[in-house]
Order: C-alpha cells, then sequence, then structure tokens
C-alpha cells in the first residue's frame, strides 16, 4: 500500500545476525529484537564453511549485527553490507533512560490526579532489570550445543533476553497507554536498535 508501513523491512531490521568464525566455518545466529509476532527470538542457526560465502552473505546482509573480532573479519570477507554494528551499551543506556522516563510520566499522572481529586488509586509499573551478564561473557556449555556455536550463542542469547526485557517494558507501558501510550504510540516497538559508527561497515 502506497505510504504504508514497510512491514518486509521492519523485519528484516528486526532480525540481527550474530556473527563468530573459525578457521574453517561461519557461525551465525538470527535473533528476533521486534514485537512478538509468533517469532522466536533465537529464530536461526547455522554453522556453515568459510567456502559457503554466497550463503552466508545472504544471512548477514542488510542487518544490523553483533560480532566477534573473527566475526567481523568474516562479515568482510563475504563482503555483506550491513545496517550496522550494534551499540550494547547504547541500546542498554536507552531502555534505562525510556524506563526513567515513562516512571516520571507515571508519577506526574498520579500527582495530576491526586490534584485534581481524581481517581489516584493506579498500580506502580513493575519495570523489568536488565540481564545480568554481558554480551561475551563465558556462558556453561550446553553439551547439545555444538561447540564451534556456542560463544555467538552466548551473545544472541543475551540479545534474546534484552529483547525480551523491553517488551516487558512495552507491556507496563501500554497497560497504561490512556497516559503513557502518547508517548510511543498505542502498538508495541520494537527493540531500539543502536547502531556505532558506520565507518567500518
Amino acid at each position: 500500500m502506497p505510504g504504508g508501513r514497510d512491514l518486509t523491512q521492519e523485519t528484516l531490521l528486526s532480525v540481527v545476525a550474530v556473527i563468530d568464525a573459525t578457521e574453517v566455518a561461519g557461525v551465525v545466529w538470527h535473533v528476533h529484537t521486534g514485537p512478538d509476532i509468533g517469532l522466536a527470538r533465537l529464530c536461526g542457526a547455522w554453522v556453515l564453511p568459510r567456502e559457503e560465502s554466497r550463503t552466508l552473505q545472504q544471512l548477514i546482509r542488510g542487518r544490523y549485527v553483533l560480532t566477534t573480532r573473527a566475526g567481523e573479519l568474516l562479515r568482510a570477507e563475504v563482503s555483506a553490507f550491513i545496517a550496522g554494528h550494534l551499540d550494547t551499551d547504547g541500546i542498554e543506556r536507552r531502555i534505562l533512560t525510556e524506563v526513567t522516563f515513562l516512571q516520571e510520566k507515571f508519577e506526574e499522572e498520579l500527582a495530576r490526579r491526586v490534584g485534581a481529586k481524581e481517581n489516584a488509586d493506579l498500580v506502580p509499573p513493575d519495570w523489568p532489570v536488565l540481564p545480568a551478564t554481558r554480551p561475551w561473557e563465558p556462558r556453561p556449555l550446553n553439551p547439545s550445543t555444538d561447540k564451534t556455536a556456542h560463544t555467538a550463542l552466548g551473545a544472541a542469547s543475551w540479545l534474546a533476553d534484552l529483547a525480551q526485557t523491553w517488551q516487558k517494558v512495552e507491556s507496563q507501558r501500554l497497560l497504561r497507554k490512556k497516559y503513557l501510550g502518547e508517548h510511543g504510540g498505542s502498538d508495541p516497538r520494537p527493540l531500539p536498535l543502536i547502531a556505532l559508527s558506520m565507518t567500518s561497515s
């Protein structure tokens, strides 16, 4: 529809590629960071010979990425143009800033109702906390996981947890959309993906 939302593009950008590599293989995990559409957060995993450069490029191309140093070398090797490298610290700061802002708006609405002698029986938001781990922090090895994919899986799992945390923020916001919906709209928003400098992409 002319002028409508490009849902194909939105879905592409909401699925992040987490990339690692060994001397012989490329590892890519796909992580869905958008609103719940029935797609699993960890929505795809591939361990492919580096010679399969065309397939690796297709898995990475056009997406935001989170990479190890070896993974970034692989991305450059297969010449995959990307939307950007994720700024993980920046994303966490954005979430914390958003929660602070929404809490302030809640308190303003509560104060307004008290001052206007309206019903002030509002349930305080139950804001989630950020994941305790870091993206590349070592994790226990699951026996069912290919060792080659383990490092990327840890980062992908962290990103999936962060996306779930954001959806909990959105759930709390939309439960109070009568006075918080003006900020962010009436639909759940995807995890805000913040990119580092694009000079290396």
